[in-house]
């Protein structure tokens, strides 16, 4: 990632300022009302305490991250992808190379969101642990805070792995209880006689509830077509 320069990067800075003025929902989630002016916003970035870097292609700025320090050994960090490049292999190899340049100085490493739950999985994978909610503090809203150390790093591997099994689980759940759902509906669905009058699901028939009886090992197929109480079959041989 790329160390961002006055001199040589005001332009990609004014294009991605312009870019998220374009997208309020996006500014509103990144930055609170004071920095999302253009002069204000450049002032931050190039104070003494900011560090700011970038990935760009022709549309400019598609990753930016940052850090500021936080007491002796800490540091508070952000980081915005542009849209189309989320969850691809560039972002995540950048973001990699961020956090380990950055856990090199710092012992913990402070991000705060405010959209919560929607990115809470996502810190947890990066290898972030929750700490608490802040309620009130962004432009009246809340901010969830996250902290991650090299320990909590190394272990993402682990977390990705439990997610990962959480979302299995919760899938066939979920599908069990839409099935559970069709077959009722299908069972309590009303039959239309051809007089046009609506009956109820016909009752379980005599081969249906032996059909039961057979899978359930209970009795032969043979030998419940041979002692049914309506069957003229005998056996033979």
């Amino acid at each position: 990632m790329q160390l961002y320069s006055p001199e040589n990067d005001s332009i990609l800075l004014q294009k991605w300022w312009i870019d998220l003025s374009l997208d309020q929902p996006e500014f509103e989630n990144l930055f609170t009302k004071p920095l999302r002016n253009l002069s204000a916003l450049g002032a931050w970035i190039q104070a003494p305490t900011t560090r700011f870097f970038y990935e760009s292609d022709g549309r400019g700025f598609w990753l930016c991250a940052w850090i500021e320090p936080l007491l002796t050994h800490g540091a508070q960090v952000g980081a915005w992808t542009r849209k189309d490049k989320r969850g691809t292999r560039q972002q995540v190899h950048a973001m990699d190379e961020f956090y380990e340049m950055v856990l090199e100085k710092s012992s913990v490493l402070i991000g705060l969101t405010r959209q919560y739950p929607k990115l809470h999985e996502l810190h947890l994978k990066l290898g972030y642990t929750y700490v608490d909610e802040f309620p009130g503090i962004f432009d009246g809203h809340p901010v969830y805070m996250y902290k991650m150390t090299r320990e909590s790093r190394d272990a993402r591997a682990a977390v990705q792995s439990e997610i990962r099994e959480k979302r299995r689980v919760r899938k066939n759940y979920h599908e069990h209880e839409r099935r559970q759902v069709i077959e009722q509906q299908q069972f309590e669905q009303p039959i239309r006689g051809d007089a046009g009058e609506i009956r109820g699901p016909e009752p379980e028939g005599r081969g249906a509830r032996y059909a039961a009886i057979v899978g359930a090992g209970r009795r032969s197929i043979k030998d419940w077509w041979y002692h049914k109480p309506d069957s003229n079959h005998q056996p033979t041989g």
